[in-house]
């Protein structure tokens, strides 16, 4: 019995923090349960998006994000390579493959068998937190508000079977979502509590943001299959320039993404800090979800409208890059921060007008914009290495 205790295995406690992390095989694969799912998402509301708000769509990604945030959030702290973390982690792979598979009935208005399936996989979560305090006791103090809420979660989903109005059964949903935001936000005085009382280090995880983007990659990747998609057709030349000038576009993003968030990092004195540094995360995935659903609904339709959301999505998306980089490294060069919020300002004004302008016009403005911010970017990362090394040469010959 020792034996198959000790092959399944118990989590980590909060104390035995692994250094410099690296995402295992594990994660990746299981990720790929969420290329499925947006793309299945994105489709499925494409074909009903003259009867579905967007919002219905915003809180189904975000209810799926809900389950993999909270499963990288237990993989940092406490994961480890055991069977039981092994078999956690590909369950809820299966699980949201089978979520997925119901969003077809979702944006038909039949939400059973979508919730059904989702109250297993919160109790899922209930059990791997419970297993989660079980192992390490004095966790209690910063788990116990989370563990509430998620029996609340609960609790709401279970309603949701029982609601027969479909507005009433979605802000059921939205009351879930809201409240796995804002638990993490209010019970980071806990978890300061108790990292202090521990003489435990809050800093950010390197393997956290790494997961985070690996998510993006996903969702560029969704980005570069819908585009390679509106080439299949027989219009070939005519679909040919809308797939150049959105390669670009999304090489661009990409680029501006790693440029700014390469090597993020926060040593801090409360986990606040670290828990709106997730919730900038969140915002900057929602934000380019949105862009990449809006890319989709214009080369579905060719509506200047949709072109004309899509810059200016694609204007607060980078924006939000900014910011998370302005929140990480406040101390970087001001000057480099006004020349980029000047862009930023010209980026916006170009994207309000995308609407009024030829689509393919309004595309290449905004391709123009993103590659003078990486053009500037690159550039004080340069500099920034080259005074590094200077600094470094004049200390070997002082020494």
């Amino acid at each position: 019995m020792d034996a198959f205790r000790k092959w399944l295995g118990t989590p980590r406690k909060l104390s035995e923090k692994i250094q410099e992390r690296k995402i295992s095989w594990l994660e990746l694969f299981t990720d790929l349960a969420y290329v499925v799912m947006l793309h299945a998402l994105i489709t499925n509301y494409s074909e009903h998006r003259e009867t579905t708000s967007i919002w219905v769509f915003l809180l189904f990604f975000l209810l799926f994000f809900y389950i993999w945030s909270n499963f990288v959030s237990f993989f940092t702290l406490h994961g480890d390579h055991s069977a039981r973390t092994t078999l956690l982690n590909l369950t809820q792979m299966v699980v949201v493959l089978l979520l997925t598979s119901r969003l077809s009935l979702v944006f038909e208005g039949e939400l059973g068998q979508f919730v059904g399936i989702y109250i297993f996989i919160q109790a899922l979560l209930i059990y791997l937190w419970t297993l989660v305090v079980r192992a390490d006791p004095e966790h209690i103090e910063s788990s116990r508000l989370y563990l509430i809420t998620c029996w609340i979660n609960l609790v709401l989903l279970l309603a949701v079977e029982f609601v027969g109005s479909e507005s009433h059964k979605l802000i059921l949903l939205a009351i879930v979502v809201v409240l796995q935001v804002t638990v993490m936000l209010v019970n980071s005085h806990y978890l300061t509590a108790e990292m202090r009382r521990r003489n435990l280090p809050i800093v950010e995880s390197e393997s956290s943001q790494e997961r985070y983007g690996q998510l993006i990659m996903i969702v560029l990747g969704e980005a570069l299959a819908l585009i390679t998609e509106a080439i299949m057709g027989p219009a070939f030349m005519h679909s040919l320039v809308w797939f150049v000038a959105f390669i670009v576009n999304i090489i661009g993003l990409w680029w501006i993404y790693y440029a700014f968030m390469d090597n993020i990092s926060l040593h801090v004195k409360h986990d606040i800090f670290i828990e709106l540094l997730h919730l900038f995360n969140e915002i900057l995935t929602i934000m380019l979800v949105i862009d990449i659903l809006l890319m989709y609904l214009f080369l579905e339709s060719h509506a200047t409208f949709y072109m004309g959301l899509y810059c200016f999505a694609v204007a607060i998306t980078v924006a939000i890059v900014f910011g998370i980089k302005c929140f990480a490294t406040p101390h970087r060069d001001r000057h480099l921060f006004h020349f980029l919020g000047a862009e930023l300002v010209g980026f916006f004004i170009v994207a309000s007008i995308g609407s009024w302008l030829p689509a393919i016009i309004a595309i290449w403005l905004v391709n123009c914009f993103l590659a003078m911010i990486i053009f500037n970017e690159e550039r004080y990362q340069l500099e920034a290495q080259r005074v590094e090394q200077g600094a470094k040469g004049a200390e070997q010959k002082r020494l």
